[in-house]
């Protein structure tokens, strides 16, 4: 069990990394200002989708009429 796993690690192309200090995992993590973009950019395209229904159902509803 413990080659395959092992096997499959390596196949992936991912290796665990351990013993990182506060400051390397902050890097690894893209810092605060990535996470704040990322979150704006979500939190846009949610209201950019919503909006863009919205105004599809109002223009059908406003060609039944």
């Amino acid at each position: 069990m413990l080659i395959l796993r092992e096997i499959i690690q390596n196949m992936s192309g991912i290796e665990p990394t351990t013993g990182l200090t506060s400051d390397q995992l902050e890097a690894l993590s893209g810092g605060q200002t990535l996470r704040q973009e990322v979150c704006w950019f979500v939190f846009t395209s949610s209201i950019e989708s919503t909006c863009n229904a919205a105004v599809k159902r109002l223009t059908r509803e406003r060609q039944s009429c």
